[in-house]
């Protein structure tokens, strides 16, 4: 078990490493398309939502090789199929779209019990983490 654990942490801070890297150079400024209105995308716009979808499953960004979504994706962090419904029950007095928007800007405010503490903070313009959001935000 001790040898299987020491790999396990080998490979989640590999997993780690790797996402460093790919937000690093994938990221280069943030550039975001379209003009920003300054509010939450959250809003249930369908655009939104099917951006937010795009940014999650980018190569940029890269939530899916951590997170799984409907059977797919990785299983290093927790499962996104019904974030919506699960962060209602996270932090008591904290609104569904704080809680994840929180979760994005700053990942070690909330880890999940039982998963690592290896979220990496994201580049994201403040239109793609409102896209985000809104995806996330649609995942009951």
């Amino acid at each position: 078990m001790d040898a299987s654990h020491s790999r396990l942490a080998k490979g989640l801070a590999a997993v780690s490493i790797a996402v460093v890297l790919i937000l690093a150079t994938g990221c280069g400024g943030g550039a975001s398309t379209g003009s920003s209105t300054g509010g939450s995308g959250s809003s249930g716009a369908k655009g939104g939502v099917e951006k937010g979808q795009e940014i999650f499953k980018s190569a940029k960004v890269g939530c899916s090789n951590c997170h799984k979504v409907n059977g797919q994706g990785g299983a290093v962090g927790p499962d996104l199929s019904h974030v919506a419904t699960n962060a209602a029950k996270r932090k008591a007095g904290m609104s569904v779209e704080d809680y994840i928007e929180e979760s994005i800007k700053n990942p070690s405010a909330f880890v999940v019990e039982g998963f690592p503490n290896a979220m990496p903070k994201l580049s994201l313009s403040d239109q793609e983490k409102d896209s985000l959001v809104a995806y996330l935000m649609s995942l009951k």
